[in-house]
């Protein structure tokens, strides 16, 4: 029996429903949708989608603790800065003191001071064009209006983890992650609903 040494590298995006951006960190939380890739080597990858609705975190801590519970240890976090959520964009005049919230300092506790978390900054447009790209989004040129906030998370969430690829690996990496989220995603629409 040959053992697999193979490092997996996992990496999760989270797509995180608040009902007001300007709150604290990690405060009015209502939904997280959590993508999580794991690839073996360069050929092998494993998906994971977990969704859960919170009633309004006051501080984050429940929302990180569920987090702590399904993301895998060392795994890198990417997520959308909630800056870059605010519609409209806030004046200083107008922005409250926690703005632009900070993300990490409700995951830090959780995943540590050495966890990768990468706040990426993704207008609406970004959103829409990237998944567009990934056909996550159905490209139809009167629909570009649409906030990325209609988008449902899950879709969000494998965004957001495509923004990451593309910043962070290979051109190649990116063909073959691509390709297999791709075939995944195919098979998790095809997978019939049981009551």
């Amino acid at each position: 029996m040959q053992l697999d040494i193979t490092p997996c590298r996992a990496v999760a995006a989270l797509a995180i429903t608040r009902t007001n951006p300007k709150s604290p960190p990690g405060a009015a939380i209502r939904r997280v949708v959590v993508f999580i890739a794991h690839a073996h080597g360069d050929d092998e990858a494993r998906f994971e989608l977990h969704d859960h609705a919170f009633g309004g975190s006051t501080n984050g801590r429940d929302v990180a603790d569920w987090l702590g519970g399904i993301i895998p240890y060392g795994a890198e976090i990417a997520l959308r800065s909630t800056i870059s959520q605010l519609r409209p964009a806030p004046s200083k005049a107008h922005a409250s003191k926690w703005s632009p919230v900070d993300d990490t300092a409700w995951l830090r506790p959780v995943f540590g001071n050495d966890a990768k978390i990468w706040p990426l900054h993704l207008s609406d447009k970004d959103i829409l064009e990237t998944g567009i790209r990934v056909g996550l989004i159905r490209h139809d040129p009167e629909a570009l209006w649409l906030a990325a906030g209609a988008i449902r998370p899950a879709k969000e969430a494998q965004v957001i983890w495509h923004r990451f690829l593309d910043l962070t690996r290979s051109a190649y990496e990116i063909t073959c992650l691509s390709a297999a989220r791709q075939a995944w995603w195919a098979l998790e629409k095809a997978r019939p609903i049981h009551f």
